[in-house]
């Protein structure tokens, strides 16, 4: 378990992973290490794979710093996230779980199972409202965010917004809640700026869509320079001998903010009647921009100030001038790590609830040891008198089950020694692997339709229109009716049990030597004079070239045409009824198995092969299907080779068991007949 009093604060933005170390000794903090990973490309510069650019820096991060025995909280931007504020009702502190869950349900505009969420009370002993703060990101973004982190071998054990770290920083830092009148903390990142205002313990945030990057789209259409000489230019203007004519290009960015700022500082003092706002910390890289500051102050009639440096942590030696250059974009990290040592002013966690219960289990799996070894010692001493007494006598009745109790007792500790190296995440594993098979059947079933409808069947076939399948001639009708889809299951090399789950979910040697797999025999006729053709060309063909697919938990093998037959020419085509009847009053043959006949084109009209036969149902050799006069039968097998879990398509598969070394050319399991 990483310690309480030594937390890793990570932001990830979009020029740059930003870091803070904090170790707290009582009251005391200090930073242990920070730092500052410029990616190569700005996220939001055209054609930059957002997801490859922060892995490069974390990796480049991790290869550096040591963070597994540390805590290590994350954060997520404001414009990615949800944040709403509420006033609730006076009530019982027992009730606003309650009624807080129902605003959330009301406030997020997402279905309440698809996010993750988490919550702030605000309450001023002085009045009897009660207002909440309700943060919330959807699964679907938190997850591939987290991934990004996992991927680098980085443990995350809370995920925090970035505008609250810096609240949490800069009240920390600042000691803004002691202030007799409000403060607004404007951080300018690259994508958006985040608008945060407290007073006393109220923080209300808003995330305002203008940030640094379309200061830097100002520059590239002035200037007509491309993305990355705009970013430099943006950066180097207060040293600039152009940084006029730099900032008269951005002049419209400028006003663009200044007003959303006023709209908000307005929409916020018209819910809070009496606010006095006395001052503007401003943060981000973006804020050196020349002439902003000023500008700000102007427009707003507010006292602005920059962040230069923090009060409370410092950095001496050689890096404390890198610090304090950096400090204007290391408050979110500052309030990361802040929060893994407990010294934040607003708690919020949108770590997926299934990490959270694991990095629980784990905690606890010490003590559930430490009290089944307690428990055993508690039973040792109990019997240990007892047991050494009868050891010499062998008459006592007692003696035997003494010793029984003794060997249940050895087997319990064996039981604790395995469960101080088990992961319980195995067992989860394992039943969870339970279902991600659960739709193979359905899958099969898809192929088939799929494959069906790569024969290129005629408009009417698809539709369903009888009517205009009877104008297309029988022998020219690209069909296929299937009669039945028999699956059996067959595991690999007649084990009956599946490779035990690791982290991959069984090693790829056990997964090897099981694999599992489905097999599938297809019977059904078509009334097309080129079956064989129609059949392999183009059914088994769509079956052969979409094997192995992303969409489909299994690949695709020894795809075979294992019986084509002629069907008996029906006497009046579509009237298979009356064929049957007709059939029944044919003289009749005790036949054995529709295998040994070749061709049956003279059933129709109940002579030939069938002439001086004295018993037998002629029903289940006539076709199934009443569209059908004439054509051909057939039966097609393949097999399903089940995946193991995580491969994804492409991944080489083994051989199926006993079919290593042999060809995959199905036409050597063809029996056609005659």
């Amino acid at each position: 378990m990483p310690s309480a009093n030594d937390c890793w604060g990570i932001e990830v933005g979009a020029n740059a992973v930003k870091a803070i170390h904090l170790k707290r000794d009582g009251d005391d903090i200090s930073v242990a290490d920070f730092e500052v990973i410029p990616h190569k490309h700005v996220l939001t510069a055209p054609d930059t794979d957002m997801n490859e650019t922060i892995r490069v820096a974390l990796d480049q991060f991790i290869a550096k710093y040591e963070v597994k025995k540390s805590t290590v909280i994350v954060s997520v931007p404001g414009h990615m996230a949800f944040a709403r504020f509420a006033k609730l009702p006076p009530v019982e502190p027992k009730q606003i779980p309650d009624i807080v869950k129902y605003e959330a349900v009301q406030q997020i505009p997402f279905p309440i199972e698809q996010v993750e969420w988490d919550y702030q009370v605000f309450a001023d002993p002085d009045s009897p409202d009660v207002e909440v703060g309700i943060f919330a990101m959807t699964k679907e973004r938190v997850g591939p965010w987290l991934e990004n982190f996992k991927q680098a071998g980085i443990p995350t054990h809370g995920v925090m917004l970035s505008p609250i770290a810096v609240f949490n920083a800069l009240n920390y830092d600042h000691k803004l809640k002691d202030l007799p009148d409000g403060t607004v903390l404007m951080d300018i990142g690259t994508q958006s700026t985040e608008l945060i205002i407290t007073e006393r313990d109220d923080v209300w945030l808003r995330t305002i869509p203008i940030g640094g990057n379309q200061f830097t789209e100002a520059l590239v259409h002035s200037f007509k320079l491309s993305h990355s000489k705009a970013e430099k230019l943006k950066r180097e203007a207060t040293s600039s001998k152009y940084a006029r004519q730099i900032f008269q290009a951005m002049r419209p960015v400028f006003v663009d903010l200044v007003q959303e700022v006023q709209k908000s500082l307005g929409y916020y003092q018209s819910l809070h009647r009496g606010a006095e706002l006395g001052r503007l910390i401003g943060l981000g890289s973006t804020f050196r921009l020349p002439g902003l500051q000023t500008f700000l102050k102007q427009q707003l009639q507010i006292d602005v100030r920059r962040l230069d440096q923090f009060k409370q942590i410092d950095v001496t030696g050689k890096q404390a001038s890198s610090f304090a250059d950096q400090a204007l974009t290391l408050a979110p990290a500052y309030g990361l790590a802040l929060q893994g040592l407990g010294l934040e002013s607003v708690s919020c966690n949108l770590l997926p609830k299934d990490m959270i219960r694991k990095q629980m289990w784990r905690a606890k799996q010490p003590w559930f040891a430490g009290a089944a070894a307690a428990a055993l010692l508690g039973v040792g001493v109990a019997f240990g008198a007892t047991v050494k007494s009868m050891a010499n006598d062998e008459n006592n009745p007692k003696t035997a089950y003494a010793k029984q109790v003794m060997t249940r007792a050895a087997e319990q500790a064996n039981k604790l020694e395995s469960i101080k190296t088990e992961n319980p995440a195995d067992l989860a594993k394992n039943m969870i692997n339970m279902f991600e098979y659960n739709n193979v059947s359905a899958c099969i079933v898809r192929d088939i339709d799929e494959a069906a409808h790569a024969i290129n069947p005629q408009p009417p076939i698809v539709d369903g229109d009888y009517p205009g399948i009877n104008q297309i001639e029988p022998d020219q009708r690209n069909q296929v009716l299937i009669d039945e889809v028999v699956i059996t299951y067959e595991s690999g090399l007649g084990q009956t049990s599946s490779p035990s789950a690791d982290s991959e979910g069984g090693s790829a040697a056990e997964w090897d030597a099981y694999r599992p797999t489905y097999a599938v025999q297809l019977t059904g006729s078509t009334p097309n004079t080129n079956a064989e053709n129609l059949l392999h060309q183009h059914f088994m063909k769509y079956l052969k070239d979409n094997a192995d697919r992303e969409n489909r938990p299994y690949v695709i093998t020894d795809v075979k045409l294992n019986r084509l037959r002629k069907i008996p020419k029906i006497a009046k085509a579509g009237d298979a009824e009356a064929a049957t009847e007709a059939a029944f009053q044919a003289p009749q043959l005790n036949i054995g198995s529709i295998d040994e006949f070749d061709d049956f084109s003279d059933w129709g009209d109940g002579g030939g092969a069938m002439a001086g036969a004295d018993a037998g149902d002629y029903r289940k050799y006539l076709p199934k299907n009443q569209l059908i006069s004439e054509g051909w039968a057939f039966t097609i097998t393949w097999k399903v080779a089940l995946r193991p879990p995580g491969a994804k398509p492409g991944d080489p598969m083994p051989p199926l068991p006993g079919q290593e070394g042999e060809s995959t050319d199905d036409s050597s399991g063809d029996d056609y007949g005659g």
